[in-house]
């Protein structure tokens, strides 16, 4: 029996996604190495950062969803087969979970250009190395790289019992052709 999770609200603050919108979370900490809650939260919407899991609380929106894809369901589209033919060149890179110098380079310039402004501009290096390293969760960390070894993307991604959940990603914003962000999805 797990003991029952103290919940958070934060005050309202500015939305990184909708420009001039407010944004609450509700959020708790998962201290125990429970693979079943980790399951339960994230199928009722909830994003995880360490051993923090949160989901937005915003009384009058709804826009922000947590999307589960069947993998077994999906069938690839004109634009996902454009998206894999564009990307054709990067080749994906299982890393154990461990932050790197060359991670949070990336991350920062993702940040500057998709982000600029919110609360995850204060994501110091230490912060990304605990977002990627400290967790009780079946974590896995993809590099995606072009055949030169050049970084464009990165994915953290959780194991569950019926599939992945893709905790956080970022790309290089500098590549808006290719579409990494769906790339990595559909990946």
């Amino acid at each position: 029996m797990h003991p029952a999770h103290q919940w958070y609200l934060t005050p309202p603050r500015l939305c990184p996604y909708l420009p001039g919108r407010a944004e609450r979370r509700i959020f708790t900490r998962l201290a125990s190495d429970s693979s079943r809650l980790h399951d339960a939260f994230t199928q009722a919407g909830f994003r995880r950062n360490g051993d923090i899991f949160y989901r937005p609380f915003c009384p009058d929106c709804s826009a922000c969803v947590s999307v589960r894809i069947r993998a077994h369901e999906f069938a690839l589209g004109r634009w996902a087969r454009r998206i894999l033919r564009r990307n054709e060149d990067i080749r994906v890179v299982r890393c154990p979970p461990l932050a790197t110098d060359e991670q949070y380079a990336l991350l920062r310039a993702y940040l500057l250009a998709r982000h600029r402004g919110s609360e995850m501009m204060n994501l110091t290096e230490d912060d990304y190395a605990a977002m990627v390293a400290d967790t009780q969760s079946q974590t896995r960390l993809f590099e995606y790289r072009r055949e030169d070894g050049v970084l464009l993307g990165v994915s953290l991604s959780d194991r569950l019992r019926d599939g992945f959940s893709m905790t956080y990603s970022f790309f290089d914003p500098d590549e808006p052709s290719r579409g990494l962000g769906n790339f990595m999805i559909l990946d």
